[in-house]
């Protein structure tokens, strides 16, 4: 049977890019600190939604890793190979599932595993972020049975499918996100739009309405430095919006194709190692992976990601990087 067969997809996903990151940093064996480094960049993994909820500093902890990884960096060329602390790693991740009695190892398996690693770094780092296996456990076992803590400390239930890893992707919150003070108010005019219009959820429809309305975000200048026609598109999505699926709601949430969007921003995000969500995440997703609303306004408009990353890096060097929207 194939090792891999063992893992959930999330989790696969994190062994793999465990083992990119072994080989940038040229090291002989794939350690632990490789694949906590790999989950903590799967932004949509359940590992990471459990860190949410216990009020981990996720970019913190990520510098801390990524800057052990870069002091123990090695000059080896070959395949690397699992250390005998991975295997024990893995090896308690499985006793985990068999004692949750699930089918399969995930990454909060894992998580929970790492917690218990023998490492000195990995111990500090846990106590560092006031976490441990038993809290990690407890909060993972309250997603899985669809609750949430509220402030109080007590718990609140959710509509999320017991065991189902959609229904954790969709306890994301715009309250999760380190975002941007213009990303902040792009999402805030995204759900006035919502509300004002009559729709069930915000889709990706709202947050460009709102890019083309806020003039000095970095999505805003990304287009205007690609010739995108932004007024011309305003009306043509006044019409759109009229067309969205609408009914009686009290308080928007996202649509399950949002959600998507920004996971894929909030991936990107961590990838060009930037410190909070920008507008200028979310638009590059829109125009890599249009979705079917955006497909006229975004698709067949000859915008293409290539040139739009470009655009964005343009901002970024522009007078000085990592400058505020």
């Amino acid at each position: 049977m194939d090792f891999y067969n063992f893992f959930s997809f999330s989790a696969k996903k994190a062994i793999f890019r465990a083992s990119e990151i072994c080989a940038q940093f040229n090291n002989q064996y794939l350690q632990p600190e490789h694949i906590f480094y790999s989950i903590v960049n799967l932004r949509s993994s359940t590992a990471v939604q459990v860190m949410h909820e216990l009020n981990v500093n996720l970019p913190k902890l990520t510098y801390s890793l990524e800057a052990h990884l870069y002091e123990h960096s090695q000059d080896y060329k070959g395949s690397a190979s699992f250390s005998t602390r991975t295997l024990a790693l893995l090896d308690l991740a499985f006793k985990e599932v068999k004692r949750l009695h699930h089918d399969e190892i995930g990454t909060s398996h894992l998580l929970i595993a790492l917690s218990q690693e023998r490492s000195q770094f990995l111990r500090d780092l846990f106590e560092e972020h006031n976490i441990d296996h038993k809290k990690i456990r407890e909060m993972y076992s309250m997603f899985l049975r669809g609750e949430r803590p509220s402030r109080d400390g007590s718990k609140l239930s959710s509509s999320a499918k017991s065991g189902s890893s959609r229904g954790l992707t969709a306890h994301l919150r715009i309250s999760d996100l380190v975002m941007s003070a213009y990303c902040q108010k792009i999402f805030a005019r995204a759900a006035y739009i919502c509300f004002n219009s009559g729709s069930a959820h915000i889709e990706p429809l709202h947050l460009f309405y709102g890019m083309l309305r806020m003039l000095n975000c970095s999505a805003y200048r990304i287009l205007t430095e690609l010739g995108y026609d932004s007024e011309g598109t305003l009306a043509s999505l006044q019409e759109l919006l009229q067309e969205l699926p609408t009914e009686s709601v009290s308080q928007q949430g996202m649509s399950d194709t949002c959600l998507q969007l920004l996971d894929r921003a909030q991936e990107l995000q961590h990838q060009l190692r930037q410190r909070e969500l920008l507008t200028a995440h979310i638009l590059l997703e829109m125009i890599r992976e249009p979705s079917p609303d955006l497909q006229v306004l975004l698709g067949d408009s000859k915008l293409v990601f290539r040139d739009a990353l470009k655009a964005f890096l343009h901002y970024l060097l522009d007078d000085q990087y990592m400058k505020p929207e």
